[in-house]
């Protein structure tokens, strides 16, 4: 009885537990109104999509078959093609032949003559330079201790000598302006530089360091 008078003197804990159990079930009852529209709205979507596709103008089957020729159409010939023409047969000739045709048509190519002697020794010849005049050669005539410096006529194979010397390691030099020949020779004070014109031996310069010399193209 005592516990009976104490829930009578405090109503408002009813009141308050019978809201709570209202919130409650408000709280975890399902929602479907929102679920349904949303499944709408997709299904509004997917209309749109649908018709935002054009018509098609005609059917598949006529776009494909319309490539190919009807039945009535006249059949296509081929057309030929052009008759090949054989090559010309090579006209091989032989290596002679080829080499008299080629002399004919080139007349300004020059034609050497068959060699010939023109001058012999014993010990062999050393060609310095061709001589300005187209005749003659400036020639050394040695061993390699004693030689002599001459020109060869390469016409008649004349020999005129202008000098002798004791080492012919060293090529001489051809003087136009006054006929004559400067080389280098050795001797006992060493290397010098000599000049003759074929008559008179001339010493230019003595205790040289080389035997090679040089002349300067411009004075030719």
């Amino acid at each position: 009885m005592k516990r009976q008078f104490t829930f009578s003197k405090k109503p408002y804990v009813y009141i308050w537990l019978l809201l709570t159990m209202l919130i409650f079930a408000a709280c975890s009852s399902p929602t479907l109104e929102p679920g349904v529209e949303s499944s709408t709205e997709l299904s509004t979507g997917d209309s749109q999509t649908q018709q935002s596709y054009p018509a098609l103008e005609q059917p598949v089957e006529e776009r494909t078959q319309s490539g190919y020729p009807g039945p009535n159409t006249p059949p296509i010939h081929p057309t030929p093609l052009p008759t090949l023409v054989p090559p010309p047969i090579c006209d091989i000739k032989p290596p002679a032949e080829i080499a008299m045709s080629y002399a004919e048509e080139n007349a300004d190519f020059p034609v050497f003559s068959e060699p010939k002697i023109v001058a012999t020794n014993n010990v062999g010849f050393s060609i310095a330079e061709w001589l300005p005049d187209s005749q003659r050669l400036l020639v050394s005539e040695g061993d390699g201790a004693f030689g002599t410096i001459s020109t060869l006529d390469v016409t008649t194979g004349e020999m005129v000598e202008y000098a002798r010397r004791r080492d012919v390691s060293g090529f001489p030099i051809w003087l136009d302006d006054i006929q004559g020949i400067m080389f280098v020779d050795a001797t006992t004070e060493g290397w010098e530089l000599q000049f003759s014109d074929g008559k008179e031996l001339i010493t230019l310069a003595n205790e040289l360091a080389s035997v090679s010399i040089t002349k300067d193209p411009a004075s030719e």
